[in-house]
């Protein structure tokens, strides 16, 4: 199955618009890997309710590294366990 497309970010995007943009690509990226409907996904909801191991926050974490251009520890699905918390901490200047 071929990772979703990351929506393309550009200098004049919005924080705000940048963070809805990772956030989609992480609901389909997670509802991928746990074979459910991108709907069933909730930002809130920690990445531990999904039952994802750390290799698949390994993988992940590697994957937005790439897409975003910048090196990420994996340790953020620690620090921010949900969605919604891991996008927001990925606006903020590096």
């Amino acid at each position: 199955m071929p990772i979703p497309s990351f929506p393309i970010v550009t200098m004049s995007t919005t924080f705000l618009s940048h963070q809805d943009a990772i956030q989609h690509w992480l609901v389909q990226r997670f509802a991928q890997l746990a074979e459910v409907p991108a709907q069933s996904i909730e930002v809130e909801r920690p990445f531990a309710d999904y039952q994802l191991d750390s290799a698949v926050a390994v993988t992940v974490s590697r994957e937005l590294s790439e897409q975003l251009g910048r090196d990420l520890p994996i340790t953020l699905f620690w620090e921010y366990p949900t969605i919604a918390a891991l996008s927001a901490a990925l606006v903020q200047p590096a």
